[in-house]
């Protein structure tokens, strides 16, 4: 189930050209946190194109473009966030799009996805179906990395955000869930706790094809 058109609007207007700004900056300190958690992703990554399916400033992307991978694709509902994307890693291709939808890419198509602190702007149902959808773009032995905030309940966004704005934490037991019902193992979860929130961190294998 795609977003709403009222909640995607919602979501592209949240992340105007004053977020990207501000979220571009805060991407230097919390690359600092992601790099050995993405080293460990990137370990035994087959070949392939690498999809983050809401690339941000394309942070991630350039983490993989250092590490000398070629195939490199972002998508983003935000003209702002992929305008940093592009200036930030040259080398990757970006599309702008719902990560729900990803209009395009075909079953098997990738060696690794990714989704960076992105679920929670999708109600559950459709959280769910995204997790299914990036699971099928995966290659056999292909790698999916799922992050997101950890908890229940809605969160504040502030009194500016847009009233369709969707923004809900999910527990790790909901977000593991998921990615099993997907037919992903699970390899590797990292909880971080956080007085601004706590968060949880997965790397989930798609398993290899049965041989006869």
């Amino acid at each position: 189930m795609a977003s709403s058109s009222a909640e995607a609007a919602a979501t592209q207007s949240f992340y105007s050209e004053e977020t990207a700004e501000f979220y571009a900056k805060t991407m230097v300190d919390e690359m600092t946190k992601l790099r050995p958690r993405l080293e460990r992703f990137a370990a035994g990554l087959p070949e392939g194109i690498i999809l983050d399916t809401s690339c941000g400033t394309g942070d991630m992307l350039a983490f993989f473009a250092s590490l000398g991978r070629p195939a490199l694709h972002g998508v983003d509902l935000s003209a702002a966030m992929l305008a940093k994307a592009r200036a930030r890693c040259p080398t990757a291709e970006f599309t702008q799009g719902d990560m729900t939808v990803l209009e395009g890419w075909e079953a098997g198509s990738c060696a690794g996805v990714i989704s960076s602190f992105a679920v929670h702007h999708l109600k559950a149902d459709q959280a769910a179906e995204a997790v299914r959808r990036w699971a099928s773009l995966l290659a056999p032995g292909g790698k999916l990395f799922l992050a997101g905030w950890e908890g229940s309940g809605d969160m504040d966004c502030g009194e500016d955000a847009p009233k369709d704005l969707v923004a809900r934490k999910y527990s790790r037991a909901t977000l593991e869930s998921w990615l099993t019902d997907a037919g992903l193992a699970v390899s590797d979860v990292e909880l971080e706790k956080d007085e601004m929130g706590d968060s949880v961190y997965f790397q989930a294998t798609k398993p290899a094809a049965a041989t006869a």
